[in-house]
């Protein structure tokens, strides 16, 4: 699942993400590691940790995997708001069963 600008700039806005936080957050995303991180925008891997142990306080995670749960798990539930909210469906949490993966996949 790749997320798109849009979504992306929704997660930044609902944890109060730095531009470098986003950009890191984004390398995790892609399967980067700190070291990959570190040289992919010329910064020490110290401060890649620094910037990854930021972005776990204000997600509430402690680790990437955990982290990119989190971030699809958001990006879902507001995609099935807005398709319930297209449809008038009341309980949309009762529509999990029909969700469709292939709804999932949004870019790339």
């Amino acid at each position: 699942m790749a997320f798109d600008e849009k979504q992306w700039q929704g997660l930044q806005k609902r944890y109060h993400l730095t531009p470098r936080e986003l950009q890191i957050a984004i390398l995790v995303f892609e399967g980067l590691d700190n070291n990959e991180i570190a040289k992919k925008l010329e910064i020490s891997y110290n401060t890649v940790r620094a910037h990854l142990q930021n972005i776990y306080r204000r997600v509430g995670t402690r680790n990437k995997v955990t982290l990119v749960l989190k971030f699809v798990d958001n990006v879902k539930e507001n995609l099935l708001k807005k398709i319930v909210k297209m449809t008038n469906a009341d309980d949309y949490k009762s529509r999990w069963l029909l969700w469709s993966p292939d709804l999932l996949h949004v870019s790339g």
